[in-house]
């Protein structure tokens, strides 16, 4: 979500969790938005009996191994409303591409990922497939976009009424 988009939402109370102090001093110094509350904090250290009709995660799960992901997964759910709508947009290689762009994108992923392993403490070795895992913890995939290149895909979720985890 481009943060500009935010102001739209001027009657909605927005929660923003994020870890990097940069990220939060360039949000903060670039918009003054009375309405958003921003916590500088990793997603596992925010403790809040709030539930959220709207989570808009983006390129958060690819940083986390799979176990760290089933975790973050089951802390959504417990802050999701029921029927409430979380938006996670994340690298995707997809399977029914050609094979040349697949290998590209793979090799494209695995240069990113020994980057942010070499400066940062991201938890993956490769992407995840987290799809499985949101499914189990309750939400529905009502819609998809994904956008060929990058490869990246915007999925909708909604929080169903069973939570099989």
């Amino acid at each position: 979500m481009n943060i500009l988009s935010l102001k739209n939402f001027s009657s909605s109370d927005i929660t923003v969790v994020e870890k990097s102090k940069r990220m939060v001093q360039k949000l903060r110094k670039n918009y003054n938005i009375k309405n958003v509350n921003i916590y500088n904090l990793d997603y596992f250290e925010y403790h809040t009996a709030r539930k959220y009709d709207l989570i808009y995660t983006t390129y958060f799960l690819d940083c986390f191994s799979f176990d760290d992901i089933n975790s973050i997964v089951k802390l959504i759910s417990k802050h999701i409303l029921r029927g409430g709508i979380w938006v996670n947009v994340d690298f995707t290689v997809r399977s029914n591409s050609r094979m040349i762009v697949r290998t590209y994108m793979n090799l494209i992923l695995k240069l990113l990922y020994f980057f942010f392993r070499r400066f940062t403490d991201i938890g993956a070795l490769e992407l995840p497939d987290h799809h499985r895992v949101i499914a189990l913890n309750g939400f529905e995939k009502t819609k998809q976009i994904v956008f060929p290149f990058p490869s990246i895909t915007a999925t909708c979720y909604s929080k169903s009424k069973k939570n099989l985890c």
